[in-house]
């Protein structure tokens, strides 16, 4: 959590921490306030479940970013709280239970004007070939969490926190 950290230091400690845990990432956020951020996470076999909460900032993955990491990841994010955008093939407003589909191979903007909470399930790509021989096709899109398989899709990774990924047979 970035609540330890004076805030002058918040935004630099939460870039390392996400680079060190996740993926190299950017982050910029309002002067206005004080980021407060935190993550927390557990591995399940090859997959990889976070629950992420903070305020209001963005994060950029570009060209630098790319170049110093070998992460080879789908990850499946999962808006639980308030609304906010993503941009990789194209601009993506989510709303609340939707899931976005984001391949860190490739350069994305998050845009989080809101407080948020987020549940960020990655699956290697290797693994993901054993089921799905491309996942090129999912990257980018939205899956609405309010109908059909998404919505079924959307509440069971709602509800997957590193706790229970933990305590739980999966």
């Amino acid at each position: 959590s970035t609540l330890a950290v004076p805030p002058e230091q918040r935004r630099e400690f939460y870039a390392h921490a996400l680079a060190s845990t996740l993926i190299p990432m950017g982050i910029s956020c309002s002067d206005d306030a004080p980021l407060n951020a935190g993550a927390e996470q557990v591995e399940v076999g090859p997959l990889e479940v976070r629950r992420m909460t903070g305020t209001a900032h963005h994060v950029h993955r570009g060209a630098s970013e790319i170049s110093r990491s070998d992460d080879e990841g789908i990850y499946l994010l999962v808006n639980v709280a308030a609304r906010w955008q993503v941009v990789q093939r194209g601009l993506i407003q989510l709303g609340r239970g939707d899931v976005v589909v984001v391949d860190s191979r490739w350069g994305f903007d998050l845009d989080l004007p809101n407080s948020y909470e987020i549940a960020n399930i990655r699956l290697p790509v290797e693994w993901l070939r054993r089921w799905m021989p491309s996942s090129d096709p999912l990257v980018g899109r939205v899956i609405t969490g309010d109908a059909g398989w998404g919505r079924a899709l959307s509440q069971f990774l709602s509800q997957l926190s590193p706790q229970a990924a933990a305590s739980t047979p999966l």
